[in-house]
C-alpha cells in the first residue's frame, strides 16, 4: 500500500470515493432484484407496501444454512437409503435436496401486465392458510412455507395452520426449529392417527382465525401476487371459491427448467368418473386478468371465506380416503353458491410426486375408487329430484345393482350433513356449466341430440360388437348388452348431425379418413360439430347413417357400409350389399330405456 501511495498519490482519495459508491450500487441492485416482478421480459418495481418488507440479510443467511444442511444429507445417505426414501416419499429425494433453486426459488413471471391492477386494491380480510401433510419431505414443506411468507403481504397473513395427519416420522421439533428461525406465524398440530384429508382440512377450517381461508398442499410454490387476485374474486363474489392457476413441476427437470417447462393444469381434464369433465373457459382476450368460471377444481389450492367453507366443504362418509372433496365441493358451489372462479394472475406451482400418493392410497385401500364414486355420486343424487332419474343415472355408471343401492344409502347420509338451500339442479349444472360438447349423461339421454344410442352387435357374428379405441374402430367378443355404461368404449351415439360419437373420445368422431374405396378403415378424428358448433348436418368423411330397416351403418359420402371381418377383428367400409356381415343390431343400454 505504501508503494501505491508513493507511485500514485491520488489513488487513495479515488479509492475512498469510488468504493462506497460501488457498495451502495450492489446493495441497491440486490434489494431491487428481491422486490420486482417480471412481465414479458420487463422488470417492473413492485410496491413495497404491497409485497411486504424486503428479506433481511440475516434471514437470507438462515435460508442458505438450512439449504446446505439438506444438501449435505446426500453425502451421508447410501444408494439403498435413497431408494427407500424415494419409495416412502414417492419422490426422487436427491433431486429435491440437491435443488439449487433453494427454499425461495425464482417466482414464476406474472402472465400479463393487467394483473398489476390487483396491487391497487385495498383488502381488509385476514387470511388463514390451512395445510395438511402426511409423510411430507421436510425440504418441500419448508419451501412451501418460505414462499408463502415471503410472497404474502404481512398485513394480510393471519396465520398458517399446519396439521401433521399421522406421519410415520414425527417432525415436530424440526418444523418448530425452522419456524422460529424464519419467524413464520405458524401453528402446528399433530394427529397421532390419520383422520384423512377431508376431515383434516375441516378441522383446520374450524380453527382458523382469519375471515378468509386458503387451502394449500404442503408441496407447493406460490408466486408473486398470488393472494391478491384470489381476494379480489371473493370481494365481488363472497359465496364463491377462488381458484389459482396451477402449474406442474416435473421432477425429471426440476433443477434446470422447472419454471420454463411447468405446464398449467385446471383448464381441461377428466377425473375418471364416467360423466365428469373438468373444464374452464379462458379469460377474455382483452383482459387476461379477469376471473373466469370453471366447472370443477383440484383440491390442493382453494380460497374462500371461512363462512363459505363451513357451509359447503364436504365431510367424509365412508372412511378417511383421499379425494372426492374437490368434486363434491364443485357441485355444491354451483348448485347452491356463487360458483368456482379461476384467475390466471394467481399462479401456484405444484410438485409432481409421480402419482406416488395415489398409488400409496390404492395399495392401502384397494376399494378406494368405489368409495370415491359412492361419495361423489351421493352428493350428485341430492341434486336430482326424480327417483327414477337417479336410478337411470346410476345405471349409466354401474352394472351391478349393489353399487347403486350403496350410492343411494350414502346419498341419504350426505343429505343429513348438507342442508343448504339450493336453487339449481344437476341438469342445470351439466347444461350451463359443463361444456356443451362433452358426452355426458344429460346429452346422451337427450332425444334432441341423438337418433340412437347403444352398442352395435353383429347380426352374422352375434358374439362380436363394435369397439371404439382412441384412434381406431374394431370388433371384439366382449359384448355388454344392455349393461353398456356411459363411459364405455362399446357405447355409440348416432347424432342428429350425422356423426357417430363415443364416450371415450368426447371430441372425436368416426371418420373415413377421406378414403372412399372398398377396404377403407374407420378411424377417429376431431368432430366437425366441435369446430363448427352451429353445424346442422355434418359433411364428407364423418357423415354416417344407421338404417333401422336394413340394419346397415352407411357412410354417406362413399355409399359404403360397415362390414365385419371377424378373423382380423376389423370393420371395413365395403360397397353396400345384402351381406349379413353388414347388418348390426343396436342394443340400447338400460339407463337410456324409457
Amino acid at each position: 500500500m505504501s508503494f501505491l501511495r508513493l507511485k500514485f498519490p491520488r489513488l487513495k482519495k479515488t479509492y475512498l470515493v469510488v468504493l462506497p459508491c460501488v457498495i451502495l450500487f450492489l446493495m441497491w441492485l440486490q434489494n431491487s432484484s428481491l422486490n420486482t416482478i417480471v412481465i414479458q421480459d420487463r422488470t417492473i418495481p413492485c410496491p413495497e407496501d404491497a409485497r411486504g418488507t424486503t428479506m433481511k440479510n440475516i434471514e437470507i443467511r438462515t435460508l442458505r444454512t438450512i439449504e446446505e444442511q439438506y444438501k449435505s444429507k446426500l453425502t451421508t445417505l447410501t444408494k439403498l437409503e435413497l431408494r427407500e426414501a424415494a419409495e416412502f416419499f414417492h419422490r426422487d429425494v436427491s433431486k429435491h435436496w440437491g435443488s439449487f433453486h433453494g427454499l425461495l426459488p425464482q417466482s414464476k413471471p406474472v402472465p400479463d401486465k393487467t394483473c398489476l391492477r390487483h396491487l391497487d386494491q385495498t383488502f381488509t380480510s385476514r387470511v388463514s392458510v390451512v395445510m395438511c401433510m402426511k409423510n411430507e419431505l421436510m425440504y418441500l414443506l419448508f419451501r412451501t412455507l418460505t414462499t408463502i411468507v415471503k410472497r404474502t403481504p404481512p398485513h394480510l397473513l393471519q396465520e398458517i395452520l399446519l396439521i401433521d395427519d399421522g406421519s410415520v416420522i414425527d417432525s415436530t421439533s424440526e418444523i418448530e426449529n425452522f419456524v422460529s428461525k424464519m419467524n413464520i406465524p405458524l401453528k402446528l398440530q399433530r394427529n397421532n392417527v390419520s383422520v384423512g384429508i377431508t376431515n383434516c382440512r375441516n378441522s383446520g377450517i374450524r380453527k382458523a382465525e382469519g375471515d378468509v381461508v386458503v387451502i394449500l398442499d404442503s408441496h407447493m410454490e406460490v408466486s408473486d401476487i398470488w393472494l391478491e387476485p384470489l381476494l379480489d374474486i371473493l370481494k365481488s363474489k363472497p359465496r364463491s371459491v377462488a381458484v389459482p392457476t396451477l402449474h406442474l413441476i416435473n421432477e425429471k427437470d426440476y433443477d434446470e427448467k422447472h419454471l420454463e417447462t411447468s405446464k398449467a393444469y385446471g383448464i381441461e381434464m377428466m377425473n375418471g368418473y364416467s360423466f365428469f369433465l373438468y373444464y374452464a373457459t379462458g379469460p377474455p382476450q382483452n383482459n387476461q386478468s379477469e376471473a373466469y368460471q370453471t366447472a370443477s377444481i383440484l383440491g390442493g389450492a382453494l380460497a374462500a371465506y371461512k363462512s363459505t367453507f363451513l357451509e359447503f366443504y364436504p365431510q367424509g362418509v365412508l372412511g378417511e380416503y383421499w379425494g372426492t372433496e374437490n368434486s363434491r365441493l364443485a357441485l355444491r358451489m354451483w348448485m347452491c353458491g356463487d360458483g368456482l372462479w379461476m384467475t390466471r394472475c394467481s399462479q401456484i406451482l405444484h410438485t409432481n410426486g409421480n402419482d406416488g400418493a395415489l398409488q400409496r392410497y390404492l395399495k392401502d385401500s384397494p376399494d378406494m375408487w368405489l368409495h370415491l364414486h359412492y361419495e361423489t355420486l351421493g352428493d350428485v343424487m341430492n341434486f336430482i329430484g326424480d327417483k327414477e332419474e337417479k336410478r337411470r343415472m346410476l345405471q349409466s355408471v354401474y352394472r351391478e345393482d349393489k353399487h347403486i343401492d350403496k350410492v343411494l344409502e350414502v346419498s341419504s347420509i350426505v343429505r343429513e350433513q348438507f342442508k343448504s338451500d339450493c336453487s339449481r339442479d344437476y341438469e342445470w349444472y351439466l347444461n350451463e356449466i359443463q361444456p356443451a360438447h362433452s358426452m355426458n349423461f344429460i346429452r346422451l339421454r337427450s332425444r334432441d341430440n341423438y337418433h340412437l344410442i347403444g352398442e352395435a352387435q353383429s347380426v352374422s357374428h352375434p358374439n362380436f360388437c363394435i369397439v371404439t379405441d382412441y384412434n381406431k374402430v374394431y370388433v371384439d367378443e366382449k359384448c355388454r348388452g344392455d349393461l353398456t355404461l356411459v363411459y364405455d368404449n362399446h357405447l355409440l351415439g348416432f347424432s342428429v348431425t350425422g356423426e357417430v360419437h363415443t364416450s371415450v373420445q368426447t371430441l372425436h368422431c368416426w371418420d373415413s379418413g377421406q378414403g372412399n374405396a372398398d377396404g377403407t378403415e374407420i378411424i377417429m378424428y376431431g368432430c366437425h360439430s366441435v369446430a363448427h358448433p352451429d353445424l346442422k348436418t355434418t359433411y364428407g368423411s364423418q357423415n354416417f347413417h344407421y338404417d333401422k330397416d336394413s340394419q346397415q351403418i352407411k357412410h354417406v359420402q362413399s355409399n359404403r357400409c360397415a362390414q365385419i371381418f371377424p378373423g382380423d377383428r376389423k370393420i371395413l367400409l365395403i360397397h353396400c350389399s345384402d351381406s349379413q356381415d353388414q347388418r348390426w343390431f343396436i342394443k340400447s343400454p338400460r339407463w337410456n330405456e324409457r
